[in-house]
């Protein structure tokens, strides 16, 4: 089971922390096309829309395999992807590394970094690496499901 539990809303963006086992990283939203909290199958499919800016990037056909939630309310295509900024997101999580602590309290940890008034993850690249890694190994033991809690 992977658990995503959202932390903390901005008037974009929905921030959150989600784990496989022992590992763990934060994660962005879209907080205007997120998807609602529930449980989700999750599997690694081609993507379309992926594979089609992959392949105009490198002047050759690529396919993209990535991430995808089942059964969404309404939504086809959500994934688990590189992003960094809200608006690279269409409903999709991304995963990150970045995390601020905010006050005196050390376990009021804020998971976003604000530059110029854009919320965004850091690192997201490398989170998603680890995140497939750790993926692929539950996806090796059977039926893999993500619980998203508010």
């Amino acid at each position: 089971m992977i658990e995503l539990q959202r932390k903390y809303r901005t008037a974009h963006s929905i921030f959150g922390s989600m784990s496989i086992g022992q590992h763990s990283w934060k994660t962005l939203e879209n907080k205007e096309k997120a998807i609602p909290a529930g449980i989700y199958r999750v599997v690694i499919t081609r993507s379309e829309r992926f594979s089609k800016k992959s392949s105009e990037k490198a002047g050759k056909p690529i396919n993209t395999y990535l991430p995808e939630l089942l059964d969404v309310p309404n939504r086809k295509g959500i994934r688990i992807h590189i992003a960094n900024m809200p608006n690279e997101l269409e409903g999709c999580i991304a995963p990150g590394r970045t995390a601020f602590r905010e006050g005196t309290d050390p376990d009021d940890i804020v998971y976003f970094m604000a530059i110029n008034s854009y919320d965004h993850v850091e690192s997201s690249t490398v989170a998603f690496n680890e995140f497939m890694l750790e993926l692929k190994k539950a996806l090796t033991a059977g039926t893999v499901l993500l619980q998203i809690n508010d």
